[in-house]
Parts: structure tokens; sequence; C-alpha cells
């Protein structure tokens, strides 16, 4: 099945698994009952990867039809913002980003913004070359 990495709950949560468990990738059925209800969430894979590669976006929880763009930043500052993508009827977002000799080593923030009010954020790392 699908599968989406999510932050622990910002309240304890009421199941008996250890802190370490709540926060391993988890079941899209166990995502949507840990998401507050109207939650966004923004998944990104891999989360770290070498210059050249391809990071992978995906939005869960948008409204139906929404149009929702995505910002990077970068860890020198510069944000950049790409064309809207549409939900689909079912809340979802997909997005590739593929990484040039402009982008340099480190965090880069990924904000999704829906013009009908989603909003998430996630990340990704860009890997110092090896030698």
């Amino acid at each position: 099945g699908q599968v989406l990495v999510i932050p622990p709950p910002s309240t304890p949560p009421t199941t008996t698994a250890s802190p370490t468990t709540a926060t391993a990738v988890v079941t899209t059925t166990t995502t949507v009952a840990a998401l507050p209800a109207g939650a966004a969430a923004l998944v990104i894979t891999p989360s770290h990867a070498q210059l050249g590669n391809v990071f992978n976006f995906k939005v869960t929880g948008a409204k139906p039809s929404e149009a929702v763009t995505f910002e990077i930043d970068s860890p020198d500052g510069r944000k950049s913002t790409g064309q809207p993508h549409t939900a689909s009827a079912k809340g979802s977002v997909l997005a590739s980003y593929l990484t040039t000799q402009a982008n340099g080593p480190g965090l880069y923030v990924v904000i999704a913004t829906g013009n009908l009010g989603t909003s998430a954020r996630s990340s990704f790392r860009i890997d110092p070359p090896t030698s």
C-alpha cells in the first residue's frame, strides 16, 4: 500500500506505540486518522540525494481542483516558486523537482500553498558531492 511520513502529533498519542514508532512510516489509513480534519501533508521522496537527482513532491489533503504552488527555499536564501498544479478530485497533487548545478548542497524547505487555503511544508537535503 501507499505510505506517508508524518510528523509526530502535537498532542500525546492515545496508542501504546513508542515515540519512535509514532514517527515512523505509517499506512495511509493510519495517516488519515492521525491528521486533523482538513489538514494537508507534503511528502518529499527521496528525503536526501546527490545533485542531479529528482525530488518528488506529493500533497494530500488539498481541496479538489485547488491550484497548489510549491515554493522552494534554498540554503543560500533564494526562493523559487513553480507554476500551479491542480489537485485531483481526491485532493492530491504530484510534482517533481530536478536539481541542477544551480543547486548547492544543504537543506531545502518546500512550502505548498493552495489558492483555497491548503498549506503544508516539508524539506529535502542535497548531499555534498562525494570525492
